[in-house]
């Protein structure tokens, strides 16, 4: 039986953000581009947090991508679409959406250079960096972005 397509962004833990409905400690790497296009038209303006966007350098992708057994993320099979960074201190904060080059879903990650800020780290492409392994959470100007992006390249 096909589980039901969740279409609400939902207020996170963290002040300011929201995911798309997903079970806690679950990656996101299966969203439809009509699932976030949705959810972000349904949401009104919330105040922002201080995430800003980011160039798609070598490093901020590899910061971004979870180093995984199966070496999917390494095959070219997916295109970066987004990155927003946030500083706090010395830690940071990147907040990547990326699209699957086969499928068209798209991948939402968290990814920080501080391991003991994530309850599941998974270790990225670039040393010293880790993923969270949890549904992503981002502020609103991350989702509108991110939906006019994908409107931009359909």
């Amino acid at each position: 039986m096909k589980e039901k397509m969740e279409t609400s962004l939902r207020p996170s833990s963290i002040p300011g953000e929201f995911y798309l409905g997903d079970k806690p400690g679950t990656l996101q790497y299966k969203k439809s581009t009509y699932e976030i296009i949705r959810a972000v038209s349904l949401m009104r303006d919330h105040i922002e947090n201080e995430f800003v966007i980011c160039d798609h350098s070598v490093d901020n992708i590899a910061r971004s991508i979870p180093h995984t057994r199966s070496k999917e993320w390494m095959r070219g099979k997916w295109q970066i679409i987004l990155i927003m960074k946030k500083e706090i201190g010395d830690v940071i904060w990147l907040k990547s959406a990326m699209r699957n080059r086969e499928t068209g879903e798209i991948a939402l990650l968290t990814s920080t250079n501080s391991k003991e800020q994530l309850k599941k780290p998974i270790k990225t492409m670039k040393e010293g960096w880790f993923v969270g392994h949890y549904r992503m959470s981002a502020p609103m100007s991350y989702w509108r972005e991110l939906k006019n992006r994908i409107l931009y390249s359909l």
